[in-house]
């Protein structure tokens, strides 16, 4: 079997995100200037091969054993130019990824075991977290959209037709986004269109028509239906989200000491006031 009929046996090749996590130290080994080096040990030949056998779902020959590690190799070359020119520090995938997987190898490196917390641990996180686990404020809300420079935005007779009755799912440029919305929060609406344009709505009164208000999608005309404030839930009712974000902030207490560590390595330079933005 050659390399390519291999690959298409295993649909996208070895393309083992897992591998990354198993030979992970390979990509930060010292290497002399001029040649570097690539060491694929027995231990890492075992486990790309009992990877690509979980792909392809039955055990692999002698020969697609050596082709599996022979992509492996291809793509640690490919890794390491990606790092070699900077890839990992533009690009919004990728960046994420290396910050999971580093925190991940601190808490290794750590030695990091989580404690099972008494419920007594987990009330009183709850208590100092109250806020955040109760059912924010929300609004049922009818929108009609308009974009930039719009020709009945222009008129400036919107308002008024909206608040003698006319249909407002036919006006405006939105298409879809002229409906009935129920439900949404402050957090749902920033995420679509902007604080700004939230806070605008979200002080508004119910019942009438108000706009233009501008949003990083447009300018929009708003009616505000139905209010539903805040409610608070129970820790009975959250306890298996209090004790799953208990385990992280544990986690991360561990992961803040081990950057303090490791950042005294770094130097750090900022913006100094009006000198920088000169």
């Amino acid at each position: 079997m050659d390399r390519l009929a291999w690959r298409d046996a295993c649909r996208m090749g070895v393309t083992l995100l897992a591998l990354a996590a198993i030979c992970y130290g390979v990509y930060h080994r010292g290497a002399p200037d001029g040649v570097r080096e690539i060491e694929v040990t027995v231990q890492m030949t075992d486990q790309i091969a009992e990877a690509a056998e979980e792909l392809v779902g039955r055990p692999l020959t002698t020969e697609e054993v050596e082709l599996a590690v022979a992509d492996f190799v291809d793509e640690e070359i490919l890794v390491r130019e990606a790092f070699r020119q900077g890839l990992d520090r533009g690009d919004r995938r990728v960046r994420p990824m290396l910050i999971e997987h580093a925190r991940s190898e601190l808490l290794r490196a750590a030695s990091y075991e989580p404690a099972e917390p008494t419920q007594a641990m987990l009330r009183a996180y709850y208590d100092e977290h109250r806020d955040s686990y109760g059912i924010p404020e929300r609004i049922d809300v009818e929108q009609v959209l308009f974009l930039s420079g719009s020709e009945q935005l222009s008129s400036g007779a919107v308002l008024e037709e909206l608040r003698e009755g006319a249909d407002f799912k036919r006006m405006g440029d939105g298409g879809r986004l002229n409906a009935s919305v129920k439900g949404v929060s402050r957090a749902q609406m920033a995420r679509a269109y902007g604080l700004d344009f939230t806070n605008a709505v979200f002080a508004l009164a119910k019942g009438d028509w108000h706009g233009p208000l501008s949003s990083t999608a447009g300018a929009h005309f708003v009616r505000i239906v139905a209010v539903s404030p805040s409610e608070e839930r129970s820790y009975d009712d959250v306890a298996e989200y209090v004790r799953e974000d208990y385990a992280l902030s544990d986690a991360e207490r561990v992961v803040t000491r081990e950057i303090e560590r490791i950042g005294k390595r770094y130097r750090v330079e900022m913006p100094r006031g009006d000198e920088d933005a000169k």
